[in-house]
């Protein structure tokens, strides 16, 4: 789905997000197969953001991912990236992560969610703040089925 989506962008917009990176293998992934060409790894907590350091390390990437230890969306530059992905977390979690004063400081346009539960709560919220659906879907991975929705911000 993000590789479909980037492909339609010109590069200089094809910037992610991992809000609540854990280890960073998302966006070393999108790194190195060129779907991205640059990407912010946050974590709210220290550990995590530490094994995707040592992640992009080892893989070369570290000139082409900034590392970030914050809450949420806020340790995004306005305009920094162009999509956010925020996944392995409650909708009620994604829900406060998307508050409209920080989503509209970091002009974040598209969101790749990836709610664990609570999601027809996350999807009453998406409809109140006018969220545009542009692609849902279920993903399966290691025998687990995961949604996936691709929204776009008002």
């Amino acid at each position: 789905m993000i590789r479909a989506f980037c492909e339609t962008l010109p590069e200089e917009e094809r910037t992610l997000a991992d809000i609540g990176c854990d280890h960073g293998k998302l966006p070393l992934k999108l790194l190195r197969e060129e779907v991205i060409s640059f990407a912010v790894a946050s974590d709210v907590k220290e550990g995590p953001l530490s094994r995707a350091r040592e992640n992009a390390a080892l893989a070369g990437y570290e000139a082409r991912l900034r590392f970030c230890l914050a809450d949420g969306l806020a340790g995004l530059a306005p305009g920094e990236v162009r999509m956010a992905v925020i996944a392995g977390m409650g909708g009620e979690t994604i829900r406060g992560i998307l508050t409209p004063e920080e989503t509209e400081r970091t002009r974040v346009k598209d969101f790749f969610l990836s709610p664990q539960s609570k999601v027809p709560d996350l999807r009453a919220f998406l409809a109140e703040q006018g969220y545009r659906y542009i692609e849902e879907r279920s993903v399966r991975d290691r025998k687990k089925e995961y949604l996936l929705l691709h929204v776009r911000r008002a």
